[in-house]
């Protein structure tokens, strides 16, 4: 039974037209090259034909990629020079005023190129779509590969139109002035099952044995998951087919430029595909933080750093791969909190009268009931504690100096954010008359153990990561307006140093009480008090001036 296969360039625009020509011709020899059997196909063997303007985006299809936009775009002009040639036969028969009306038509398409009103007055856009359903790939029209490869297009018609017009003027050499035409032949994908590329290792592969190293040399479990997070990334964006031989520094750059367009916490989303996140996305959509992006890029740099180690790539094609937009100032990430707000905090029902210091926090009830929601914000506040070493503290932290100075020791043995960490913190006389040694004494049994048990660790050991996210539900009930987002249980401590800074202390004595000490003293002995009786005098300096009278009864309380 004979076979057909109909196809419609879409566009009445004879110069449009050739320039699609070349896309179709290919896509009709491949066709019957291939044969007549397919499963898939009517039983009539007549296939349907499709408009050229009908952007390809079956889910099956696999998405462009920045390596295959170079490809298509490379042997798209190599056809169409081809098919020129079967075009411009009989040029040599036309009269003077069709040839004039020619020149003509080539003049207007070349601006159409440079001054095209709308995506649907663009040329570029319908070679661009018919180079897709041949290649059998989909790319959002904002997405990186699809952007690139209309820009490669219309270089391409621009060329192309240039050697036309030449040619009606008499002139046959055909120079091709535009560098990236100049290359050798490149190799079409063939198929959206299996794109016909260089012999090597794939993306796919290359990750394999790349996260096998990283998890070797995790130490926890979190760490391994955060590599695994890193690496799908890297495996969405590119593919896990590419060829690791066809990965450049542009499609590097690309992936910079589109995580650059993600919105923050993208990945939590039902659907990651991150080309379709990007192409849906509008103007004014938050796009993933500073930091955040720095991760990600450096995440991919140290990949491609391997891959270079390992002889993968031509080159570190990641080095120095950095956001594009300037860093904010690190000393404004967290900000602290103002008296106002401490005002507002401390006079919630955790601290007046709950119904419970769980789901019950901030519903007025008879209880006060002290623990860590309770105390930790007060020991921040009035210490300087990170929240990690908050939840690490036991009975037995907490000492009395010969010289009589209550104080916390912050020792070794702890899980601490440095050797800095390490140091002695004076208790503060507001904390003493709230009745927090008090409340600390009558733990004393157990010494060792934990004063802040109720906190539930996550999944990978930390108590303070718990705690955050507790903690993050008693900011969303009061009103911060914009700076909410900069406020978090560490903006204690940034209130701590504020209020530090505004008085008479050295810099010494602050990075002491702090934990930022650069030159610890020999023969130091933390535990003992000698720092806590030098440090005393100006931890009690801190003073906010917030109201807490109604919290000194609490100190009555022997729970």
């Amino acid at each position: 039974m004979p076979v057909e296969k109909s196809i419609s360039l879409g566009t009445k625009d004879r110069h449009v037209a050739l320039g699609l020509l070349p896309a179709a011709r290919q896509e009709l020899l491949e066709f019957f090259q291939r044969g007549s059997v397919n499963p898939r196909k009517p039983p009539s063997g007549i296939i349907r034909s499709f408009s050229s303007n009908r952007r390809p985006d079956h889910p099956d299809l696999p998405f462009l990629t920045v390596s295959e936009a170079e490809v298509i775009a490379k042997t798209y002009f190599r056809h169409a020079i081809a098919e020129l040639d079967l075009s411009s036969a009989g040029d040599a028969e036309l009269s003077i005023e069709q040839r004039e009306q020619r020149e003509a038509e080539l003049e207007d398409l070349a601006a159409r190129l440079q001054y095209f009103d709308d995506r649907t007055d663009d040329p570029a856009m319908d070679v661009e779509i018919s180079l897709l359903r041949r290649a059998g790939r989909r790319a959002p029209v904002q997405s990186s590969p699809s952007r690139l490869l209309r820009g490669y297009v219309r270089r391409a018609l621009t060329q192309i139109w240039h050697i036309e017009l030449e040619r009606l003027r008499g002139n046959y050499r055909d120079k091709i002035t535009d560098s990236f035409f100049m290359e050798g032949n490149p190799q079409l994908p063939s198929s959206p099952a299996q794109p016909a590329l260089k012999d090597g290792q794939t993306l796919g592969e290359a990750l394999g044995r790349y996260e096998a190293e990283l998890l070797k040399k995790a130490r926890n479990e979190k760490t391994q998951d955060r590599y695994k997070a890193e690496l799908v990334h890297i495996a969405a964006f590119f593919g896990r087919d590419l060829r690791m031989s066809d990965l450049k520094r542009a499609d590097c750059t690309a992936f910079r430029d589109a995580f650059a367009a993600l919105p923050p916490n993208f990945a939590k989303r039902k659907s990651v595909d991150l080309h379709e996140i990007i192409s849906s996305r509008k103007p004014d959509d938050a796009v993933l933080a500073h930091a955040t992006l720095a991760k990600y890029l450096d995440a991919l740099s140290r990949f491609t750093r391997w891959a270079d180690k390992e002889d993968l790539i031509e080159k570190d094609y990641g080095e120095g791969l950095e956001p594009i937009a300037a860093k904010p100032d690190g000393s404004m990430a967290k900000l602290p909190f103002e008296l106002a707000d401490l005002e507002r905090f401390f006079a919630r029902p955790i601290y007046t009268g709950c119904v419970n210091d769980e789901r019950g926090f901030s519903t007025a009830g008879a209880n006060v009931v002290r623990r860590a929601r309770y105390w930790a914000p007060l020991i921040s506040l009035f210490g300087g504690l990170r929240s990690g070493e908050i939840f690490q503290l036991t009975p037995s932290h907490f000492r009395l100096s010969e010289a009589g100075v209550p104080f916390i020791v912050l020792t070794k043995d702890m899980k601490l954010k440095n050797d800095n960490a390490e140091r002695e913190i004076p208790v503060h006389p507001v904390l003493s008359t709230i009745g927090l040694l008090a409340w600390v004494e009558r733990r004393r049994s157990t010494p060792s153990a934990l004063l802040f048990p109720e906190i539930t660790p996550d999944k990978y050991g930390s108590v303070s990561s718990a705690f955050g996210k507790r903690f993050k539900s008693d900011l969303e009930r009061m009103e911060f307006g914009e700076r909410r987002a900069k406020l978090t249980f560490h903006s204690f401590r940034h209130t701590f140093k504020r209020a530090l800074d505004r008085e008479e202390i050295s810099e010494q004595e602050k990075d002491e009480l702090c934990g930022w000490a650069r030159a610890k003293k020999t023969g130091r002995r933390y535990g003992v008090g000698l720092e806590a009786d030098r440090l005393k005098r100006s931890l009690e300096l801190v003073n906010y001036g917030v109201t807490l009278e109604h919290l000194f009864s609490h100190a009555k309380m022997t729970d």
